[in-house]
């Protein structure tokens, strides 16, 4: 690896004579190689990161399950095929190895995700993804500027001096006493730090003073967050807690219009032997609970507009740093930042459960226009498609309840703060 820069070294040495100009070229290029090069690593992880949250629990597509049904004997035209899969491998008249594989992917058609499993899922997800933003952070810390320069001025200095470092810093070590005995330096050094001070275009002091003010207004207005946050978190888990009869209100919408005496469920398709009654999901969906929740997303992005008009949004983004992976994927930076859209129109929030209305018109009209030219049938094979894509999307609404939780434990550590910084409180008051 030394052969690279030491080849570079030498071909500046060949074009530049001068020490003086040569030492600089070589730290200026080399910072630039470096920091593209930490720039591609920086991708790299961001890759991974994305790749590895995307999702845990990996399942085969449902087309496959259905095509490995009919491989076992099962004709999925006539309804009601799912009740023929066998109930265990004994019942299946032919066990060779490959009717043995697909017999296993056609059972999970009926093992569809229970509603009570979707919270160990989004906590096993959280989990991982957690662990896959530890690589990112390092890259992030080692692609800073100070960093990449101090490389680059190390990867020089041990070209220009080799091995003569551990001398180097013995003989800086042993000058310290001596300077320490001269007060010539520092006198210097005020008047340095005055000269740098009063070039400037506005005071050095008006700088700091404004930003510890915009500080304080930045926390202030983070705690009153916390409280709507809070609020969310409750709404949004009451709403988490109506799963099961949301999913069914879902299925009774889209088969609703065209099975009008049998009830379609995930585990077992069509059902017969009882009166449809039918469950609306619009009435579902304007429960207390997500009344609550509605209040509470329009309180949260209020509190984000009064920080996006006062000018912190900014100051509140650094400070949110340790959690920005969270408040990015719960949509709250789109709330800070002044968008193309008209002022004051809000975005449909992550924590809205009108998407489940918004999709199950979509693929009504879907189907709809599929009957046309199908027999009915093949609205048993719809459904089980849009019931895993359904499960996807529910289990993505939980895991936004962890990133929620995510946020606030942040800011109540940040607010009330830690042990340690509870020490260093005391300290500075005495």
């Amino acid at each position: 690896m030394s052969a690279l820069p030491d080849g570079f070294f030498s071909s500046v040495e060949s074009e530049i004579e001068s020490p003086w100009v040569n030492v600089p070229v070589k730290i200026a290029v080399l910072s630039i190689a470096l920091y593209v090069a930490v720039e591609i690593v920086r991708w790299i992880a961001i890759w991974f990161w994305s790749s590895v949250s995307v999702r845990i629990e990996r399942r085969a597509w449902s087309d496959g399950l259905v095509e490995s049904a009919g491989k076992i004997g099962v004709d999925v035209r006539v309804p009601g095929w799912r009740s023929r899969i066998p109930r265990s491998i004994f019942q299946l008249p032919k066990k060779t190895p490959r009717r043995l594989f697909h017999y296993v992917r056609a059972r999970r058609l009926v093992r569809m995700i229970p509603s009570r499993k979707f919270h160990a899922m989004a906590t096993r997800r959280s989990r991982v993804s957690m662990l896959s933003e530890l690589p990112m952070r390092a890259v992030r810390a080692v692609g800073k500027r100070p960093m990449v320069l101090g490389a680059a001025a190390f990867l020089v200095y041990d070209y220009e001096r080799p091995r003569k470092l551990e001398s180097d810093l013995d003989r800086f070590v042993s000058m310290l006493p001596k300077m320490a005995e001269q007060r010539t330096w520092i006198p210097v050094l005020i008047l340095m730090v005055g000269v740098l001070a009063a070039s400037r275009s506005s005071p050095l002091v008006d700088r700091v003073r404004a930003r510890d003010e915009a500080a304080k207004d930045a926390n202030r207005m983070l705690t009153e967050l916390l409280a709507r946050l809070r609020e969310l978190q409750v709404a949004v888990v009451l709403c988490h807690d109506s799963l099961p009869s949301y999913r069914q209100a879902y299925f009774d919408n889209l088969c609703g219009p065209y099975e009008k005496r049998r009830a379609w469920s995930p585990a077992f398709g069509f059902e017969r032997g009882f009166p449809f009654q039918m469950r609306i999901l619009e009435k579902e969906l304007d429960g207390s609970e997500f009344q609550r929740a509605r209040a509470a997303i329009e309180a949260v992005n209020a509190q984000l507009h009064a920080i996006r008009d006062k000018g912190l949004s900014s100051v509140v983004i650094r400070m949110l740093s340790p959690v920005s992976a969270a408040f990015r994927d719960c949509g709250f930076h789109r709330e800070l930042n002044f968008t193309g859209r008209q002022y004051g129109e809000s975005n449909t929030s992550v924590f809205d459960f009108d998407w489940m209305l918004r999709r199950g018109e979509n693929i009504e009209r879907r189907v709809s226009r599929r009957e046309v030219h199908e027999p009915p049938c093949r609205l048993d094979v719809t459904l089980v498609h849009e019931a895993y894509r359904l499960d996807d999307l529910i289990l993505s609404s939980v895991l936004n309840e962890f990133r929620l939780e995510r946020i606030c434990r942040f800011l109540r550590k940040r607010i009330h703060g830690t042990t340690f910084t509870r020490l260093l409180g005391g300290a500075g008051a005495k």
